[in-house]
């Protein structure tokens, strides 16, 4: 084999390593980054529960810029306007971010809860574009379709997500305070994965409340 052919093959095997180890790698850097715990969104007449267990893990460093890419427009919107930052203008705000960085879009899970101009619970989903829906309730993490089936069972949910506006009505803070927390306590006792506490946090009109709960 002359020295040109050699240098070929030589190359040929060099990049087919290179592969498997970014391969490899790459499937290490996902597996590091797996979404483990799970949390609850109910948005109500004036409320919103959020509800997540201690076991709540992210790709942190994605969190951290974000947020404080945000806080700055905030920053800015709010002595722009002389005014606090609404939901609604929030979720523009975010959604006309995540377009901007669509070509290198961050690959994380967008939610934005909180009230309306209204004075009702709004939860904002967001894809990685910036899309975004507004959702009556919204779980995600590992014992996601677990506490789905338990928490349609508890409100008679329709797949759509939207509550009937009768059930709706007659869903109060304690209520959906009591569904988020049996939701977690009945993933608990099917999953270990599930944390050891659940925090949950209430926002309404007057302020906000939050619960520590032991599950184990």
């Amino acid at each position: 084999m002359d020295n040109a052919s050699e240098l070929k093959r030589k190359r040929e095997f060099d990049i087919s390593d290179n592969e498997e180890y970014e391969e490899e790698n790459t499937a290490k850097v996902a597996k590091k980054n797996v979404f483990n715990g799970s949390i609850i969104f109910i948005e109500g007449r004036d409320f919103v529960v959020i509800a997540s267990d201690n076991r709540l893990i992210t790709k942190l460093d994605i969190l951290l810029a974000m947020t404080a890419l945000i806080r700055r427009r905030v920053q800015v919107y709010e002595q722009d306007n002389k005014k606090t930052i609404s939901t609604e203008a929030l979720a523009s705000m975010i959604s006309t971010l995540m377009y901007n960085r669509r070509l290198f879009p961050c690959l994380m899970i967008t939610i934005l809860a909180g009230l309306d101009n209204e004075g009702k619970g709004a939860v904002f989903h967001f894809d990685e574009i910036g899309n975004r829906e507004r959702c009556r309730y919204l779980i995600i993490g590992g014992a996601r379709d677990i506490m789905l089936a338990k928490l349609r069972h508890s409100i008679g949910e329709i797949d759509s997500g939207i509550i009937p506006s009768d059930q709706y009505q007659q869903l109060t803070k304690e209520r959906a305070f009591g569904i988020a927390r049996d939701c977690f306590i009945h993933a608990s006792h099917l999953r270990a994965d599930i944390g050891n506490t659940v925090m949950i946090k209430t926002i309404y009109t007057k302020g906000s409340q939050e619960t520590i709960l032991k599950l184990r």
